[in-house]
């Protein structure tokens, strides 16, 4: 094998840091300062990774462990150049501590079987702490400011983050992030991607100090044999020769290899070819004689052996299953890569049960992400004993040239529809298995062999006036497919499709199934066409050069001008054509920020009269952005930009097309971010507007209940009394690189019915990419709950029950309405594991009553009996 590539010329390591026993009685105290003798012998970390940019931050940070048998202790060193710029704007620890300069930590107890729990927790440079769960009473934080920079210190029992007082050698997940305000920089110890909640990249806390210690472990490539081929890399350190015996076991696929200790810092073990591509749990076990052992175990995608490969999403995500609800439809997506660069198609070969219908897959003239496709060929085959549906789909258009574990879902997958319909004898849920092959010629990837369950399907419930929405975006079937996939979406309540179909007879079709139909649209800006005549129109970034010519963006104020033809190329583009009949477009307002562009000499004049500043005075985006004054107004007038652009957007779309409006999602308001990084005044912008859709992606239960909870009621309070309808936009799924995967599919029933019961007056999925037969339920759950409640929501009176009218665990939401004379209370358990026992004291509630329902199961509810409510599950008691 030839040498290996130099690290820092490939994937950083997952780090680890040992963490330091505080000898008995010598606990730090906690008062933001690091004089304690423990931080002068503690390992020390420094942030070095800053997400966006593969440069280091410049304002540096560290951060120090240690633990004793109650706590676990952190520390933070932050430097900062401008501390007369730094936020410290919440003193109260139930608000969004996390808006200002801050720093976070993120505590992951159990890094194998539940990777996606993990405790995080925010401090400010006021010593103001908040988490996730609203446990900040429960553990200590202090911070401490100085001339150059800020410091603190946190305390946190381990019983806060549900774990036990760990044992020497014991790990756990944790990352150390800090948000910087005055530079915009966010930085990260661990090497996390495209956000701070990336879990699976967290890096190692081992407690206890030993001679040996791990420093990193990762994925790195390695050229050998004409092929790249993946080596897991271990970075080691000692502070002694290495003795006998000492080495490393990895566990992968369920195969151990013992890896025996060298004088040296590194070990390499090339993953085995012959492994299928996928994502993988790879145990690593360091055992030196005389110290602790150290487990853990570290995520890595195996992108097989190069060549002609493939992937299911979001499959690999669920332990390489594959749910559908019986009588429905459900999808995949089939990515394929080849890394050899041949320029040819493939034949993607798929068999199912004989029960299983697969529908003709959508081609490039239906969606620009979806490949070309050729002939499909249907026959069958014989599987397990069993007959067999076999559909081999010929696709005429080359795989991508990435590897497959970077291959998105927008580089062309194969969009693959199934529909099962299991014989009656069959009992549900039912296991089976599904195949698929991908081949070329005398190339063939291994046969995938995908575990398929079958579940029952639950019914929803279309609502008749809060609108539940799925945003299709690429889920876009041929014509033959159009009538399967409205019926499957009524079925589940659903009551309008964003994106993925623009055609007038669609529109004409969905009506029939009760469904509407809406369009986007991003950026105001997009004018490409107009920039290649016109360059000297485009946007100017801090640097003083072109934002991005590729997109198209141009200057606001060329945009804003009267008779601005950039602006009128765009909307001709984009609504003037229209020839269907949707309720309307989205605009996804999220940026680019107002510290990002326009800084042209236009935008400056502009800003000059704005902000009354005498024009000898130089405006530049250096004298605004450090000037305090002038940055404030700054913000203003950027934001008085996007208040004219959504203005000028509504009013030619009304004049356009009369029954037709704008629409805007992005941040809620509660998160500052959403005014500076998203240019977004949602109080100034929703007069002139449908709907705002406000963002709420949370696959946390805890969370759910707790922060998240807090920020959707907040966020109404601050813009519900303009009287634009406003919706939540849900997730269940996100990009596969830089992936939020979904792990409780009965939270979406949960959410849904939390945002609707608490105000909003709609639902909008964002992601097309998570949904399965767990989620469809999900949604039909919800949508029942909905519809049979949606007069007492729009027409009925939200009470607030009295503090000791119900006796209830933490995790329980109970949300009351009146509704005629009668009561209502909605009790959502979000706690992931446990029942929850509720009892109602009828003498405290507003209202004499003599019995409740439960109007889910219409089952009577006896008054003076506990009320049982199964984990992530809702039961709502109303009044007879």
């Amino acid at each position: 094998m030839k040498p290996i590539a130099k690290l820092g010329q490939q994937p950083k390591l997952l780090p680890f840091i040992y963490a330091t026993e505080v000898p008995k009685g010598m606990a730090p105290n906690l008062d933001g300062k690091l004089d304690d003798a423990i931080w002068g012998s503690a390992q020390k970390v420094t942030l070095e990774n800053q997400l966006g940019t593969d440069k280091p931050p410049k304002q540096a940070t560290t951060a120090q462990a240690a633990y004793d048998n109650e706590n676990i202790y952190i520390a933070f060193d932050c430097h900062e150049e401008r501390m007369d710029l730094i936020r410290t704007v919440h003193k109260d620890p139930s608000g969004p501590v996390w808006q200002d300069d801050c720093v976070e930590v993120f505590i992951q107890p159990d890094v194998d079987k539940h990777w996606f729990y993990y405790f995080h927790a925010v401090v400010n440079p006021l010593g103001v702490g908040l988490d996730d769960y609203g446990y900040h009473s429960r553990w200590r934080c202090a911070a401490k400011r100085s001339e150059k920079g800020w410091t603190v210190e946190m305390a946190i029992p381990f019983a806060t983050i549900g774990a036990k007082p760990p044992k020497q050698g014991e790990c756990f997940g944790i990352n150390f992030t800090r948000e910087e305000r005055p530079h915009g920089e966010l930085s990260s110890w661990a090497p996390v991607k495209g956000h701070f909640h990336d879990s699976e990249r967290f890096g190692r806390i081992v407690f206890g100090l030993a001679n040996v210690r791990l420093k990193g472990i990762g994925l790195i490539e390695a050229q050998g044999e004409q092929r790249q081929l993946k080596q897991l890399t271990i970075a080691l350190n000692s502070d002694i020769p290495i003795p006998a015996g000492a080495e490393v076991t990895i566990s992968l696929a369920g195969q151990p290899f013992r890896l025996p200790l060298a004088q040296t810092n590194f070990l390499r073990y090339t993953i085995p070819t012959d492994l299928p591509a996928g994502p993988y749990r790879c145990g690593v076990r360091l055992t030196v004689p005389k110290q602790p052992t150290v487990e853990t175990v570290i995520p890595i995608y195996h992108p097989g052996r190069g060549g002609l490969t493939s992937a299911l999403w979001p499959v690999e995500v669920y332990n390489n299953t594959f749910y559908i609800a019986n009588g429905q439809l459900a999808y995949f997506w089939l990515l394929v890569s080849d890394t050899n660069g041949r320029k040819q198609g493939y034949e993607a070969v798929i068999e199912v049960p004989e029960w299983m219908e697969i529908l003709d897959p959508p081609s490039k003239k239906e969606h620009v992400n979806c490949p070309e496709i050729g002939a499909i060929k249907r026959d069958w085959t014989v599987r397990d004993g069993q007959r067999y549906r076999k559909v081999t789909i010929k696709v005429t258009s080359p795989p991508w040239g990435d590897s497959i574990d970077k291959v998105e879902l927008w580089m062309q997958p194969l969009l693959l529809w199934f529909k099962a319909k299991v014989p009656k004898w069959l009992k549900l849920p039912h296991n089976t298995w599904l195949y698929t092959t991908v081949r070329r010629n005398n190339e063939a990837e291994p046969t995938r062999k995908i575990l398929l369950v079958v579940l029952p399907a639950e019914i929803g419930r279309q609502p008749k006036r809060i609108p539940i929405y799925i945003w299709l975006h690429g889920p876009a079937l041929p014509k033959t497919g159009w009538e399967e996939m409205l019926a499957h979406y009524q079925k589940l309540g659903v009551t309008g499709l964003q994106e993925g179909i623009h055609d007038a007879r669609f529109d004409a079709l969905a009506k029939k199934y009760g469904i509407s139909t809406m369009r986007s649209f991003w950026w105001f800006w997009w004018a490409p066409e107009h920039l290649k005549r016109h360059p000297e129109d485009a946007a100017i970034n801090a640097e003083g050069k072109p934002a991005d010519l590729q997109l198209g963006m141009v200057c606001p104020e060329v945009l804003l001008s009267e008779g601005s033809k950039a602006f009128e190329e765009a909307f001709c583009n984009i609504i003037a054509n229209e020839k269907g009949s949707p309720v309307g477009w989205n605009w996804d307002l999220e940026g680019p920020g107002v510290w990002h562009v326009c800084f042209c000499k236009r935008c400056m004049e502009a800003f000059g009269r704005f902000s009354s500043v005498k024009l000898q005075h130089r405006l530049d985006f250096e004298t605004i952005y450090n000037n305090p004054k002038l940055r404030e107004r700054w913000v203003d007038f950027a934001l008085s930009q996007t208040e004219r652009m959504v203005k000028k957007w509504a009013e030619r779309i009304e004049k356009e097309h009369t029954k037709m409006g704008l629409y805007i999602n992005s941040g809620p308001p509660v998160h500052d971010g959403v005014v500076t990084d998203g240019r977004l005044p949602w109080r100034k912008v929703l007069p002139y507007i449908k709907g705002g859709m406000f963002f709420r992606y949370c696959n946390s239960p805890i969370r759910s209940r707790t922060t998240l909870h807090q920020e959707s009621v907040r966020s109404l309070e601050m813009v519900g009394d303009i009287g634009t309808p406003l919706w939540a936009m849900l997730s269940v799924g996100y990009n596969r690189v830089d992936a939020y995967n979904y792990h409780y599919p009965e939270l979406t029933t949960l959410q849904m019915v939390q945002h609707v019961a608490i105000g909003y007056r709609g639902i909008h999925f964002w992601s097309y990419r998570g949904f399965d037969g767990r989620f469809n339920n999900a949604v039909a759950r919800a949508s029942c709950i909905i519809a049979k409640f949606e007069d007492w929501f729009l027409d009925g009176k939200r009470i607030e029950l009295p503090k000791d009218a119900l006796i209830s665990p933490d995790m329980v939401l109970p949300i009351a309405w009146e509704y005629k004379g009668k009561l209502a209370i909605f009790l959502l358990n979000f706690d992931p594991v446990h029942d929850a026992k509720v009892r109602i004291m009828t003498a405290r509630l507003p209202m004499k009553l003599q019995w409740f329902v439960n109007a889910i199961t219409e089952s009577h509810i006896p008054l003076n009996e506990p009320v049982s409510i199964p984990p992530l599950s809702i039961v709502v008691l109303e009044e007879k």
